[in-house]
């Protein structure tokens, strides 16, 4: 369809108003007085509106028989839902974490989360079998940027954390390298409940962007899984190659954090230069015992994961601005 622009003003500084579609702004429950989003995108303007997007207000979800891990990504999936209070049955007892070895209770499972990954909410209520955790602040629009870029920095803090522990070899500081996962999960958590919560009026954005999320937050577990792998392979000394190879990743993640903005080529070019460093150790595989092995099976996935991020960086735009 086609609008006319109408002079509003004298000379040339006077602006230009243009006339929206009726139904299209009926279709929405806009009113005069409502504001919309307007993008530009080379010579096109997006105009859209997230009025009346649907997002539940309170959710209720059953955590009983299930085993921890699903139960962290029911409990994650709610909070990302945007909805202002969950409501929780669970049963409460010591359920294994595969993943790390750890034995876990499900209330304590159901506090981590709640206190550690879900940025703006809080338990209300506790019970032996009912939790209630509810939004006590707004979720504001402007905190996006931020907390993307943290996720970033904080990736690259679990990098040098793992970096330190590796070299100490001391369990107690491998087996807290999980924590910093949680920091990770927090902002990654929080950045996708925001673009559930707004909507946008660019979906393949927003598509992108939630796969990024997804994508950072699985990168962050294996930084924390190379340090649980040191003690399930029993690897008595980590080979010095496994830890250059992770203090090339730390500088890889800084490059992606550019590149996710400035969309330099040379960024790009450094991240793969830097994989192909990790990937040329496989022909020395034979100098590697399996615990090693495993350690840089876990840095070449790690460099997939970035380098598989590349087109949802190319596909938003450098300044992130408004979702």
């Amino acid at each position: 369809m086609k609008r006319r622009l109408i002079k509003q003003g004298a000379g040339s500084t006077g602006s230009f108003t243009l006339t929206l579609p009726a139904d299209w702004v009926r279709k929405h429950g806009l009113v005069a007085g409502d504001e919309i989003d307007v993008e530009e995108r080379g010579n096109a303007l997006l105009v859209g509106t997230t009025k009346g997007f649907s997002v539940p207000k309170e959710v209720h979800i059953d955590l009983r028989g299930l085993k921890i891990t699903y139960i962290w990504r029911k409990t994650a999936a709610a909070y990302r839902s945007g909805a202002e209070t969950i409501h929780i049955t669970y049963e409460d007892k010591m359920l294994l974490h595969k993943k790390t070895g750890r034995m876990v209770s499900v209330r304590d499972e159901i506090e981590r989360v709640a206190s550690m990954e879900c940025l703006g909410m809080e338990i209300e209520k506790m019970t032996p079998t009912t939790a209630t955790l509810r939004q006590f602040g707004e979720t504001l629009e402007n905190e996006f940027d931020a907390a993307f870029k943290k996720i970033f920095f904080k990736l690259e803090d679990q990098a040098e954390s793992a970096i330190q522990a590796l070299k100490s070899m001391k369990p107690e500081q491998l087996r807290s390298i999980w924590l910093g996962d949680r920091a990770i999960n927090r902002f990654s958590n929080f950045c996708m409940r925001i673009l559930n919560k707004r909507g946008s009026i660019d979906p393949l954005k927003m598509t992108h962007l939630y796969a990024a999320l997804v994508q950072l937050e699985e990168l962050g577990d294996m930084l924390y899984l190379l340090a649980l792998d040191v003690a399930k392979y029993r690897v008595k000394k980590v080979r010095p190659e496994i830890i250059a190879g992770l203090t090339d990743l730390k500088n890889a993640i800084k490059q992606f954090r550019e590149y996710f903005y400035d969309h330099k080529d040379e960024h790009a070019t450094a991240i793969l230069d830097l994989r192909d460093k990790i990937y040329t150790e496989e022909e020395n595989f034979k100098r590697y015992d399996a615990g090693n092995m495993m350690l840089l099976k876990r840095l070449e996935f790690s460099y997939d994961l970035l380098v598989s991020m590349f087109d949802c960086a190319i596909n938003v735009t450098p300044t992130l601005g408004r979702v």
